[in-house]
């Protein structure tokens, strides 16, 4: 399985710059033979087949936050109304609601920050078993894969206090389905259709553009905004 060999912190987490996560991403786009030179959704189903990931979906819990669930060892993942479902390592599971609501931006952003959990916090030579309880708590054992941490993206406290490997996999997620160059690309063809610069990207010219932009790429609106505070322009 494919995964991130770099520099550790004490706690297990990968150490990454952005300047490394942003060719980290686009080396793996392209070598999953996706050429990402223009503005475009990237192929979330595409990268899974590249990286050895079985991607499901199954109903993870009632949360209306719930995004996904991944396994890097053999272990038991405990579901919505207690069901107990066994997972491979790489094995993905989207939550199934997510697809009820015909979603697939949502869809595709949960592949991506699940496959950035498989590629950064799939540790060699590890023996420790993850597991999931969705529980809304962090530990050493489990990741808690929701998109509630992303609800108030303009809020630094907010970001601040994810977890680390939370904020790591969305922070690589981005970087997946919001490839850097095609990305800038499009924000900048944005704003000079408007004539504004980056001090006016905001109000309802910021809703305007983060829509057009989601469209674009397929993507989830807080995504795009997330993207943008991590490229400066917000």
């Amino acid at each position: 399985m494919i995964r991130y060999d770099g520099d550790r912190s004490l706690s297990g987490n990968p150490v990454m710059a952005n300047y490394e996560m942003e060719d980290a991403a686009a080396r793996l786009l392209y070598e999953s033979g996706q050429s990402m030179r223009s503005p475009r959704p990237t192929n979330a189903a595409q990268l899974a087949e590249y990286m050895g990931a079985s991607v499901r979906t199954v109903y993870l819990s009632d949360s209306p936050y719930s995004l996904c669930a991944v396994a890097t060892e053999p272990q038991t993942l405990r579901v919505k109304d207690g069901k107990a479902i066994v997972m491979a390592a790489g094995d993905i599971f989207v939550e199934r609601a997510i697809v009820d609501r015909d979603d697939t931006p949502w869809y595709n952003y949960a592949v991506f920050h699940a496959l950035a959990h498989l590629y950064l916090h799939n540790e060699r030579g590890e023996e420790r078993q993850l597991s999931f309880d969705l529980s809304g708590t962090q530990s050493e054992k489990h990741f808690l894969c929701d998109a509630g941490e992303m609800s108030d993206v303009y809020s630094d406290d907010r970001l601040d206090s994810r977890p680390a490997s939370e904020a790591q996999a969305d922070a690589f997620a981005g970087c997946l389905m919001l490839p850097k160059v095609p990305f800038k690309m499009a924000v900048n063809k944005q704003m000079s259709k408007l004539g504004i610069n980056r001090t006016e990207l905001k109000g309802k010219t910021l809703d305007k553009i983060l829509r057009t932009l989601a469209k674009t790429f397929c993507a989830p609106e807080i995504a795009v905004a997330l993207r943008l505070k991590k490229l400066l322009y917000l």
